[in-house]
């Protein structure tokens, strides 16, 4: 294809496109004015915008009958608001009473300013049962209102018939038209030699056309295309002809108007920010707009012109697309001659698409909306929203469970999770303050939680945070000169990172980081939701130590109560009993002694409960005696508690001399507690208790009684009553493991496994 008829090709592209399609279609601007409209395929009043007049307006209705005011039709909503709107449905009413349903889609089009520059309206009618008669109804009104002379003759050539576009375009009135012969009336001249060959023409074919200059009744010329059929009798004798007489000069004069209406609404369509473009049947270009030229070289890489487009076949141009969404689409649209919508990804464009596809008998028009950024800010917003919904129920776990080693294994699973990214990491500043521990984590391997250290300041990413206490953000490992990046990271892959601080009043608790394979960059939203999560954690570190410091000041209130309690009131028990023992002795009567036996029964007991409640009180002021002792005073004294049945100590021997501070005051408490259980709800009548230990600093507790308590299993899976979560509150706080469950033999058996570190400290890891 040359360069001028491709370029008049495209020029004249969009009209040939608008009325290629098989829907209405009107072009409207932002003042309600039509540009472009393919009025064949209206047949009426456009739907795009209200007409008439006061007396006789022009009305349509939504389908619950409610009718559309003025400012609710789609155009002037898209004009307004910038809706886009999808197969809206209304209907109207024929003077007959009967109803014409329609559905409609609207778009507002876009210049380079981002203003609304045309609204595009698509109608089609979807009343179906249409009777042949209505179409013949139409057709003689379409007859009526023609703009061509139509003009009925007899044989001589007198006017026997003349229209009212006749009398517009001759000046003659039908009457002074009428039994004049025509030739003489508009000075028809073709020639004797002319004049036969028409003669011929209408009798072996019935109808000849051609173009004329003929004279109006002032005497000015105008250029007609006049078409002459030819009408017969039932002989088969010519009777007369009709005349179609077209007006040229107003027809070459619309035709101007229209380039240059197409011309001004190919600039709109220029300007405009998606892309509009057409294709023939056989998938060749013939129109696209300055955006829908951006597009393609967006998506082939390079830079193209509409002209080195057009005429091209549009799969050969993009080879990629075949079987995606908008290849099965295209082709189901052009087979079914049904317009379509799809909306896809084009990876090549890195963008998201909405496509309207219009198919008619000659090709496929395509409109392309872009989404991309709808789309990435809906997905942006949507998982905002969903990280601020994290944030909110890991605030709620931090307030209903106050173990923070298990809130830490929440937040860092929270952030692999949200952020989309491989690594977490809770990291702890050391006393020394050179040091960083990691003391949570997710997606590591073995070795890393509980025993990877970082140093402080320059020497790691999290030390640079500790030290700026600011938020830092790592695009690419391999590129930062800020603080150097551990070769402890390096076999782990991370290439970026953001790290924040966890700050309790001011002091750096340590940090909270989230690390990612591939290389990205973290946005500020990105930064305030792991901020949150470290202020979480802070938070649930306060109170963590506030709820220290109470249980403190609680151990040594206990203490004080242990001591007077033993100091006096036991001592004063005792003395009781050994007053009531004389007093026993001296009883001259067999019913006084009974009375001062169960009197001094009653004190024994009472003594009982009373060192037990010593030994509980006293517990914490003895964390730093040997848990053996400690062990064996605990099964001595609820052995002293009657109850039918016997508590003892097996193994003693295997948890050695050493001492295990708080991790063993809670311990006993978990092991108090189980004996409880047993003596006062299963009926048993043997409690063991079995200590063991290994080399590996790993202390094993169970306690294993042969009583029967329905509803033991209940109460453990629903960690039901105070005892029962208490014990399971207490393990977790120190980190031990705990199963209680049915023993081989009958009755319940609860183990408890505590691991410890070197030196007798907990193993954190």
């Amino acid at each position: 294809m040359s360069s001028e008829h491709r370029d008049k090709f495209n020029r004249v592209g969009l009209e040939v496109l608008v009325g290629q399609l098989s829907d209405a279609v009107v072009f409207v601007d932002p003042a309600g004015r039509v540009l472009l409209a393919n009025q064949e395929k209206l047949g009426r009043r456009s739907h795009a915008v209200p007409n008439g007049d006061d007396d006789n307006p022009f009305q349509i209705f939504r389908p619950d009958g409610r009718r559309y005011e003025s400012g609710d039709w789609p155009v002037l909503r898209s004009i307004a608001t910038g809706e886009v709107i999808l197969d809206e449905k209304f209907f109207r009413l024929a003077p007959d009473g009967r109803r014409h349903t329609f559905s409609c889609r609207c778009a507002p089009v876009y210049g380079q300013d981002g203003e609304i520059v045309a609204v595009v309206f698509v109608e089609r009618e979807t009343t179906k049962g249409r009777r042949a008669q209505e179409e013949l109804i139409y057709l003689r009104q379409m007859l009526e209102r023609s703009e061509d002379a139509v003009i009925f003759l007899d044989s001589r050539s007198r006017v026997t018939s003349w229209n009212d576009a006749a009398s517009r375009i001759y000046g003659w009135s039908s009457h002074r038209a009428r039994r004049r012969y025509l030739p003489g009336l508009l000075k028809l001249d073709l020639g004797d030699e002319h004049t036969a060959e028409v003669r011929r023409l209408l009798r072996e074919r019935g109808e000849w056309s051609g173009r004329l200059i003929v004279q109006r009744q002032d005497g000015s010329p105008v250029s007609i295309s006049l078409s002459r059929v030819a009408v017969r009798d039932e002989d088969g004798e010519i009777s007369g002809y009709v005349d179609i007489h077209r007006d040229l000069t107003e027809r070459n004069r619309t035709a101007a108007e229209l380039q240059n209406a197409t011309a001004r609404t190919e600039d709109v369509l220029d300007r405009v920010s998606d892309a509009f473009f057409a294709v023939d049947g056989e998938w060749r270009y013939t129109y696209l707009n300055r955006q829908a030229v951006t597009q393609a070289g967006r998506a082939l890489g390079r830079e193209v012109t509409a002209n080195e487009l057009l005429g091209q076949d549009c799969w050969e141009v993009f080879a990629e697309w075949a079987g995606t969404p908008f290849h099965d689409a295209f082709r189901r649209a052009m087979t079914t001659q049904t317009p379509l919508q799809v909306e896809g990804y084009v990876p090549r464009a890195d963008s998201w698409f909405h496509v309207c596809l219009y198919p008619s008998a000659t090709g496929l028009s395509i409109y392309l909306f872009d989404l991309t950024e709808r789309r990435r800010s809906q997905q942006d917003l949507e998982r905002r929203i969903g990280q601020q919904a994290a944030v909110a129920e890991l605030g709620v776990a931090a307030l209903q469970n106050g173990a923070v080693g298990s809130l830490m294994e929440e937040a860092v699973t929270l952030l692999c999770r949200e952020l989309g990214v491989e690594y977490a990491a809770v990291a702890e500043l050391l006393p020394n303050g050179n040091e960083l521990l990691v003391v949570s984590g997710a997606g590591w391997g073995e070795g890393v939680v509980g025993h990877l250290t970082m140093p402080s300041g320059r020497g790691s990413p999290e030390g640079f945070a500790v030290v700026s206490g600011s938020p830092v953000i790592v695009d690419d490992m391999a590129s930062e000169t800020r603080f150097e990046v551990p070769e402890v990271l390096l076999p782990h892959g991370a290439r970026s990172e953001i790290i924040v601080v966890i700050d309790q009043h001011g002091t750096p608790f340590g940090t909270l980081a989230a690390l990612s394979r591939r290389q990205r960059s973290f946005s500020e939203h990105d930064i305030g939701f792991v901020q949150s999560v470290a202020n979480v954690l802070a938070t649930a570190l306060e109170r963590a130590e506030a709820e220290l410091r109470l249980e403190q000041a609680r151990e040594a209130e206990r203490g004080r109560v242990a001591r007077d309690l033993h100091d006096e009131a036991l001592r004063e028990l005792s003395d009781a009993l050994a007053m009531a023992a004389v007093t026993r002795s001296a009883a001259g009567e067999e019913g006084d002694e009974q009375r001062w036996g169960t009197m001094i029964s009653a004190l024994q007991r009472v003594g009982q409960q009373l060192r037990g409640a010593i030994y509980d009180l006293r517990l914490s002021a003895d964390e730093q005696r040997p848990f053996a002792d400690l062990l064996a005073e605990l099964v001595s004294v609820q052995a002293g508690l009657t109850f039918g049945g016997q508590v003892e100590l097996v193994g003693r021997d295997a948890l050695g001399a050493g001492s295990l501070g708080h991790s063993g005051t809670e311990l006993l408490r978990i092991i108090r507690e189980a004996i409880t259980n047993a003596r006062l709800h299963s009926g048993a009548t043997t409690v063991r208790v079995e200590a063991g230990g290994s080399d590996r600093r790993v202390v094993r507790i169970a306690v294993i009684d042969d009583g029967s308590w329905p509803d033991r299993d209940v109460a453990v899976r629903g960690r039901r009553g105070s005892g029962i979560r208490g014990m399971f509150d207490r393990a977790e706080g120190i980190r031990a493991r705990l199963r209680i469950e049915s023993s081989p033999g009958g009755g319940t058996r609860m183990a408890v496994v505590l691991e410890l570190g070197a030196g007798g400290g907990m193993d954190e890891g």
